[in-house]
């Protein structure tokens, strides 16, 4: 989310295709998202929302900023284009002000120049506590999967680490550094992949995003403060009365909650990967067991350990009962998450990038590759498929 750039579901078909098998991933990552003469006109309204849901996800990049004199603007518009949902989350808080957006907001990726205009508006009409909050509509987004696995996260580390993949996996400009971690706090910094600094308000935006996220995994009582501001000792609140925000020196947040009550929140995809197991998974066996709750966080960077802990055995005994029903926890692993991608190219609309990261793997390559050494198929080649191929297949995984 620090600068995450996603490539889009149904979208870039061609970049897809590049990237199954053995394609070369940097041609395809600098494909054009699309003229942006095609944008469309959008007064931001619910039904746009859904337009910008179904249009997919988009090649993005989160490039906020809201000086109009910054000199870097020009510079970083070369840089990429914002996502839709996330231009229309400024555009949505500008009309939620009594305002007109003046960025066009359609199912295209915004420039970034836009977006940098749609939120010194928004800075213009109600101030850095706007862009503060602007993270809350992600929340309007929570049927995307790429959004529900970041929602499904049952501890702030398991979080921050799937945002940190999420970074990765897109090759975003801007990541996060964590220099300390508690269980009520956590010291973060935006940073860039280069020398250039994230902007503050690029900063406040993100950091606005985070507690959004951090709020809906089920931390209460958030609240943040900037130390490397000059009036950066108060605490701000992020809620429904929000103190004065410092102006400079954004980059580094300290966040701390009073608890956190994790919520499911992959009520449709659980549903979706989880019924209808094949034969060979509805049989009591520790891999079942284990399977079965992989799929349930499919997204978790899951560890022999933290499975053996959520069984209530040792890591040892799980070892061995693997072992004994003919698997090892790597193998098993990489099973599910192929089973859980199968699921989803059949029953979404879903692009083949957007998959690979929702069910787990390192990033897109990866993915193609360990799909089609599992199921002799590339993924975009798994959907074209013959469906009479479909129940011998799923039996083989």
């Amino acid at each position: 989310m620090g600068g995450v750039e996603v490539l889009g579901a149904a979208a870039h078909e061609h970049i897809d295709q590049n990237l199954d098998g053995d394609g070369d991933r940097n041609k395809a990552r600098n494909e054009p998202g699309g003229p942006a003469a095609q944008k469309l006109k959008c007064c931001v309204h619910t039904g746009n929302v859904r337009a910008v849901r179904q249009e997919g996800l988009h090649r993005t990049v989160f490039l906020l900023n809201n000086h109009a004199n910054d000199r870097r603007t020009m510079e970083q518009a070369s840089r990429g284009s914002v996502h839709p949902a996330i231009a229309a989350l400024a555009a949505q808080a500008i009309v939620g002000l009594g305002a007109e957006p003046e960025t066009t907001v359609g199912g295209q990726p915004v420039s970034v120049a836009g977006q940098q205009h749609a939120l010194h508006q928004l800075h213009g009409l109600g101030g850095p506590q706007a862009l503060l909050t602007a993270g809350y509509g992600i929340r309007r987004f929570a049927d995307n999967p790429l959004v529900l696995v970041l929602f499904n996260s049952e501890t702030v580390p398991e979080l921050i680490e799937k945002i940190d993949r999420l970074n990765r996996y897109f090759h975003s400009h801007h990541r996060h550094r964590v220099h300390h971690i508690t269980m009520h706090s956590i010291d973060l910094e935006h940073i860039s992949r280069d020398e250039t600094r994230p902007l503050d308000n690029e900063s406040l935006f993100v950091c606005g995003l985070y507690l959004a996220l951090m709020e809906q995994v089920g931390c209460s009582g958030l609240r943040v403060r900037f130390p490397q501001a000059p009036d950066g000792d108060a605490w701000i609140g992020f809620g429904a009365d929000i103190g004065p925000i410092p102006t400079t020196c954004l980059q580094r947040w300290l966040i701390r909650w009073d608890s956190i009550e994790p919520r499911r929140s992959l009520p449709g995809l659980d549903e979706m990967l989880l019924k209808d197991l094949p034969p060979d998974l509805e049989q009591p066996s520790a891999m079942d067991d284990a399977r079965r709750l992989i799929l349930g966080d499919i997204n978790r960077k899951w560890k022999l350990a933290d499975v053996a802990e959520a069984l209530n055995m040792s890591a040892r005994t799980l070892q061995r009962r693997l072992g004994d029903e003919g698997w090892t926890f790597s193998r098993l692993v990489t099973q599910t998450r192929v089973v859980a991608a199968k699921r989803l190219l059949g029953k979404t609309d879903m692009g083949v990038t957007d998959i690979g990261y929702v069910v787990g793997f390192s990033d897109t390559p990866h993915f193609s590759r360990t799909f089609k050494e599992v199921t002799g198929y590339a993924p975009s080649e798994w959907r074209t498929r013959p469906a009479s191929e479909d129940r011998e297949a799923e039996r083989a995984t």
